[in-house]
């Protein structure tokens, strides 16, 4: 066998290709957001699904089933947003029983609560400090339903909680609940 049969090719080296996206205009932007909205040439709104909660099944008695409470008959949301916030992060550090959130919450949040509190136990991890809440916002998008974002100062990192809670039998219950 030869030599140069063995030997690589040289590489080539070549500059990569800048790419960057063009600058939209303001026209395009707006037919862009129409036509993702729905309000373009068909005519349809685009409408938010997620606004309006029912939390009645078909086969629930309108009477007898859970009722939906308007804003006045409920508690003020924010004081109760930071309590809530500060006892679910003792919960998820293990220092706090999930049980005492059952009637708070969607079964299925108060499922996933429930593993991360066993899972935090399992670690051995329970939280000696206390979570700083450091500012809550609120925003009502239809009676009896609060959005609410909160800051906090938790396990050393500052944190954003994403919640949801809504007026169902005369108290709050926790509908969505996301932590980054």
């Amino acid at each position: 066998m030869s030599s140069t049969a063995l030997s690589p090719a040289p590489l080539r080296i070549r500059p990569a290709v800048d790419v960057e996206p063009g600058v939209l205009s303001e026209a395009e932007l707006d037919r862009l957001y129409a036509e993702a909205a729905g309000t373009g040439r068909g005519g349809r709104r685009y409408v938010q699904s997620c606004l309006a909660v029912d939390f009645r099944t078909a086969n629930e008695d309108t009477y007898f089933g859970p009722q939906a409470t308007l804003r006045a008959q409920l508690p003020e949301p924010v004081a109760w947003v930071r309590a809530m916030t500060a006892a679910l992060l003792e919960s998820m550090t293990g220092a706090r029983p999930p049980q005492q959130f059952a009637q708070s919450m969607t079964n299925d949040l108060y499922d996933a609560l429930t593993r991360r509190h066993a899972v935090a136990r399992r670690r051995g991890a329970v939280g000696v400090r206390r979570s700083l809440i450091r500012k809550v916002a609120t925003c009502e998008p239809a009676d009896g339903v609060v959005e609410a974002s909160v800051v906090v100062h938790h396990e050393g990192r500052v944190r954003a909680i994403a919640l949801r809670i809504s007026g169902v039998d005369g108290r709050w219950l926790i509908t969505a609940f996301e932590m980054g």
